[in-house]
């Protein structure tokens, strides 16, 4: 039953990044669902793998309290400046955010593997290519690559 929360959770956070393209404040939903989908996933199943899934976990939440992060600077229009290695995620949190996510749901899939939940292991694969596209959907890095000159 917790998966099945996280995965509800996790399918809204698909649709709530594509509605951020138009109205930013939906990044707050996603990042509030991506922390409690992450605590539920960690928190379900034992076996072996568990430590994993636990790493994931913790890791999954700090990516979404990054979203949350890129909400309020949508919100506000302010990027404040951070030392190495955290000024990279202040000025690019959606792409720090997925790093972290898809980081956090290779961890997932490996200890679902190793726990013989090959559906949850095959579905956190899934979500590191998910979060490839929420990189892909950081503004501020997209403008960024544009002016670099080749």
């Amino acid at each position: 039953m917790l998966q099945l929360s996280a995965a509800v959770l996790f399918i809204t956070c698909a649709i709530s990044i594509s509605l951020s393209a138009k109205n930013h404040r939906w990044l707050f939903y996603n990042g509030i669902a991506v922390v409690i989908a992450y605590i539920l996933i960690s928190i379900s199943g034992q076996g072996d793998g568990t430590i994993a899934k636990y790493i994931g976990g913790m890791v999954g939440v700090i990516g979404g309290l990054l979203i949350i992060r890129g909400g309020f600077q949508r919100e506000t229009g302010k990027q404040y400046k951070l030392f190495f290695p955290l000024n990279l995620s202040d000025r690019y949190p959606l792409a720090t955010a997925g790093t972290i996510e898809g980081t956090s749901a290779s961890f997932i899939a490996v200890g679902a593997y190793l726990n013989g939940d090959y559906t949850l292991s095959l579905v956190a694969a899934l979500w590191v290519i998910a979060h490839c596209f929420l990189i892909a959907s950081d503004e501020f890095l997209r403008n960024k690559i544009k002016t670099v000159k080749i």
